[in-house]
């Protein structure tokens, strides 16, 4: 069974900023678009906001695995919105799909340079009938374009 799902909107949202180190440098990332891949090989892309310490959100797909056996894809249209703070981010949205299906969205990364991120990205959705559904921890890279 294959289960396709798309996020059109977040409606609820909890935010986590990432914790600086004592010994993390300040930098701020380029302003503008992001893109790059995920290790699921799909493409990802984010836009750091003019004030370059905010990201509205991010787009790309995650697949799932279900405990049942069944597995589908989730687009992410808006994503996680993060405060960026000394090169870092991270957030955690929950909310429901389209079709009222509880999901859970988190989103870690931190910029090595002003031009290029890395990070990871996870995605829980459950369903009546094949449980609590889970894309692992998928990690990604993007470069400013």
């Amino acid at each position: 069974m294959t289960k396709k799902i798309s996020l059109l909107a977040v409606s609820a949202c909890a935010i986590v900023a990432a914790g600086a180190g004592a010994a993390t440098i300040k930098l701020a990332p380029s302003a503008g678009p992001f893109t790059g891949t995920t290790s699921q090989h799909h493409p990802l892309s984010f836009t750091v906001a003019p004030t370059r310490n905010r990201i509205p959100g991010e787009k790309t797909k995650l697949e799932f695995k279900c405990p049942d056996g069944s597995a589908g894809g989730f687009t992410v249209s808006h994503g996680v919105p993060v405060r960026v703070r000394n090169g870092a981010f991270s957030g955690t949205v929950k909310g429901s799909s389209s079709k009222g299906h509880p999901y859970t969205m988190h989103l870690v990364g931190r910029f090595s340079s002003r031009t290029r991120a890395s990070g990871t990205i996870s995605l829980t959705i459950t369903y009546p009938d094949s449980g609590a559904c889970t894309s692992g921890v998928v990690s990604w890279s993007a470069k400013h374009r």
